[in-house]
């Protein structure tokens, strides 16, 4: 059985009476089911991210960690100041949902900072373990099976697992905070004020 993500984001205003407080950054579009099914929301939410990536759900959760990876951090919980949008999405999945935590865009990029390879291990066809011994990485693997000729390997390769999540979100971080720059030290001012919130289902 697979295993999918979903992913919410969350800022926090930097001026006025709601500084300090957590406020939905995500994007809504009209639900066409909505008219059909009298259960369904009027507005869902268009997912910051929802491919199914074991190596980054290691990461965040220490999910599917089949490479062994060190985790940003165990599983946090919702947050406990989270916004009520996200709150009720998550009532809505119940049990069904697990290993719920949150990161700011700080602790993502400090993470990719700071671990620059992830590891893997599985199995692979006896191609694929010649080609890796010449240093051209897998493209798939497995953890179990009966493919004649297949070999277990354990390797690393470059980190690219957070990217697409942490473009995505530094991405929202500059239209929630207006800033037109892509300079390291104006996506660094909020990068503390602006987070995810996600958790897993099977």
């Amino acid at each position: 059985m697979g295993c999918d993500i979903h992913v919410y984001t969350e800022f926090k205003p930097w001026y006025g009476k709601n500084n300090g407080k957590w406020f939905s950054g995500d994007y809504f579009k009209l639900n066409p089911s909505y008219e059909e099914d009298e259960d369904e929301e009027k507005m869902e939410v268009v997912p910051i991210y929802h491919d199914r990536n074991y190596t980054l759900f290691s990461i965040l959760a220490d999910v599917r960690n089949y490479g062994e990876n060190e985790p940003i951090a165990e599983p946090r919980g919702l947050p406990a100041d989270c916004c009520p949008e996200i709150k009720k999405e998550s009532d809505s999945l119940g049990a069904d949902g697990h290993s719920h935590s949150y990161f700011t865009l700080k602790e993502l990029m400090d993470y990719q900072k700071n671990h620059p390879l992830v590891q893997h291990q599985g199995y692979v066809t006896a191609e694929a373990s010649a080609n890796l011994d010449r240093g051209i990485f897998p493209t798939e693997y497995w953890q179990g099976g009966n493919i004649t000729g297949q070999v277990w390997r354990k390797w690393k390769e470059p980190n690219d697992a957070m990217q697409p999540l942490i473009d995505a979100l530094m991405e929202r971080e500059k239209k929630a905070f207006s800033i037109w720059s892509d300079e390291p030290e104006d996506i660094e001012k909020h990068a503390g004020d602006i987070r995810i919130v996600f958790w897993f289902d099977n």
